[in-house]
């Protein structure tokens, strides 16, 4: 099956810095289950422009990663990102908003954007210069992969 009928679900963050190291975590947890064929996981990705090589060419892409949403630390929501929104100046609040979102809007003006792409978004606690989750964080992660599992599984390639 070529990349047209797949899905990537993508990590973004640095497992160096706190709770912006969530999506490994997550997308580990993920692995960890039976999934579709047609999907594909890249755990943890650097936020930039090399992001568009990453994607380009899925149907669907998931993005995991911690976005400053002023809601409790540990909260997550799943959001539909609009490719009419992608040309605001800050995306959705994700913490790697400038790499991310230029992708994406690059993606769009070169006809290369998936056409679905859901952001699944945690709150951190903390972002300082270190290893592990916090423990608010660390209670979402079943949460957030049974959520994408959930979803994965629902899919079907498109026909």
């Amino acid at each position: 099956m070529d990349r047209s009928q797949r899905t990537l679900v993508l990590g973004v963050g640095n497992r160096l810095r706190g709770d912006d190291g969530l999506a490994e975590v997550i997308i580990s947890c993920l692995m960890a289950h039976d999934l579709p064929e047609h999907v594909d996981t890249i755990p943890e990705g650097t936020p930039g422009l090399d992001l568009l090589l990453t994607f380009e060419g899925y149907d669907k892409l998931i993005l995991v990663d911690a976005a400053e949403m002023g809601v409790e630390a540990g909260s997550w929501q799943r959001i539909l990102i609009d490719p009419a929104d992608l040309k605001q100046r800050h995306l959705f609040g994700t913490l790697h908003n400038a790499g991310v979102a230029e992708a994406l809007v690059l993606a769009e003006a070169l006809g290369k954007l998936p056409r679905l792409i859901v952001l699944f978004g945690v709150q951190p606690a903390r972002l300082d210069w270190e290893i592990g989750l916090s423990d608010a964080v660390e209670k979402a992660v079943s949460q957030v992969c049974a959520a994408l599992h959930a979803e994965l599984t629902k899919d079907q390639p498109p026909v």
